[in-house]
């Protein structure tokens, strides 16, 4: 998948979207694991001796048509999430 099919889904995505929240590294108010919607890449991670989540990247959290999805904030971050798994 090159840079412009990302940015095609990624538009598609924003265009269905009905509310979408900017989450920064480190929050802890997302309470499941969530993976990017594009790229697959884990967003969100279970610290289980804290008992708590913990965001592992800046990411969008959106709402479309009444699903919750998590996205990653840069394209450039889903392009190189998907060249490392492709090996």
């Amino acid at each position: 998948m090159d840079k412009h099919e990302i940015m095609r889904r990624r538009k598609v995505i924003f265009a269905g979207c009905l509310s979408k929240r900017l989450i920064k590294k480190g929050s802890r108010n997302i309470h499941k694991e969530l993976r990017c919607c594009v790229c697959g890449k884990p967003l969100v991670r279970y610290i289980p001796y804290d008992k708590s989540y913990v965001t592992l990247s800046k990411m969008y959290y959106l709402n479309v048509l009444g699903f919750n999805f998590g996205m990653c904030r840069y394209i450039s971050s889903c392009y190189n999430y998907i060249s490392k798994r492709k090996g």
